[in-house]
């Protein structure tokens, strides 16, 4: 019983809000910003959940035949504009053909509550950002592009709780290590909850969980010996946005991109214990307690993942 009200207590004191990890600046309140011409910053007032919200986009040098944008979140009141510019994840895009978003958020510490919790905020800021760089820079192709998620901590909830805003807007999301979720998510948009094991992996385990029990479309990968680090993402988050653009796209539409309905029975089911993957029809254990594989590829990325 002690050691379960000492998890609580230190639960609640890594939720709290803290000034000491940052400088609260007096940011500009009346009108969206641009800093530069692919970098804006969208206004905060003093009711907002977030004092500062900016976003950059990075696009391939050819925008014709773009899939999709990946939006890279770090955690809180990380910087994290400057993932745009990372060279590993502009090589990345490159290949699979997409646009990318850094992202920072800065919390409110005169507001209650949490930016990453309020996703019709920083949603909402995310989609007017996009919309305001590609009117910018002439993009009108890519703006309604279908965005895929990725995030750490507090840009992990910002991920996982973005799909309960625009799950129309979602391809596939990643939250990985952010535990502090408002919400339970879409069961029908793929995702992928990466818990540490030594990083209350029971919080993620259980949002997993609970939307496996609608059979919901959800990954859940324990990587072992880790802490609360974002980690490497060509173990499991890179692997999985590849199979995400490949199986929920449809490029051949004439006007944009489609986003694809997925069934639980499309994809594999991998078992927590064991490590075996079946195909969903062949899989003969409970299937409601197993991680959903989006495919045979990135289920042989999550079984080299969480045994290494």
């Amino acid at each position: 019983m002690k050691y379960c009200i000492l998890a609580i207590i230190i639960t609640f004191l890594a939720c709290e809000k803290k000034d000491s990890d940052y400088v609260p600046t007096e940011y500009n309140t009346v009108q969206d910003t641009f800093l530069n011409n692919w970098t804006i910053r969208i206004a905060a007032t003093p009711n907002t959940s977030y004092a500062k919200a900016e976003f950059r986009l990075w696009v391939p040098e050819s925008t014709e035949n773009l899939n999709a944008i990946l939006v890279l979140t770090p955690g809180f009141n990380c910087t994290g504009i400057t993932l745009a510019d990372d060279v590993s994840w502009q090589q990345f895009a490159q290949q699979e053909n997409i646009a990318l978003v850094g992202v920072t958020y800065e919390d409110n510490p005169n507001v209650s509550g949490y930016y990453y919790n309020s996703p019709e905020e920083t949603g909402g800021a995310l989609i007017k950002a996009i919309d305001k760089i590609c009117e910018n820079n002439n993009l009108n192709n890519i703006v309604q592009l279908p965005l895929v998620l990725c995030g750490h901590s507090a840009g992990g909830c910002c991920s996982y709780n973005f799909t309960t805003y625009k799950p129309e807007r979602v391809a596939g999301y990643i939250n990985v290590k952010g535990g502090c979720t408002a919400n339970i998510n879409q069961i029908d948009i793929p995702g992928l909850l990466v818990s540490g094991e030594f990083d209350y992996p029971e919080i993620l385990y259980d949002k997993a969980m609970r939307i496996r029990r609608d059979n919901g479309l959800v990954c859940y990968a324990l990587e072992p010996g880790a802490y609360h680090e974002w980690g490497n993402p060509d173990d499991i988050m890179r692997p999985f946005i590849s199979a995400v653009l490949k199986r929920r796209l449809d490029a051949n539409s004439q006007t944009n991109i489609l986003i694809v309905p997925l069934t639980a029975e499309s994809g594999y089911l991998g078992n927590l214990e064991t490590y075996d993957t079946y195909p969903y029809n062949e899989y003969n254990e409970d299937i409601l307690t197993a991680s959903w594989l989006i495919s045979e590829e990135f289920a042989e990325a999550w079984v080299e993942f969480i045994s290494h």
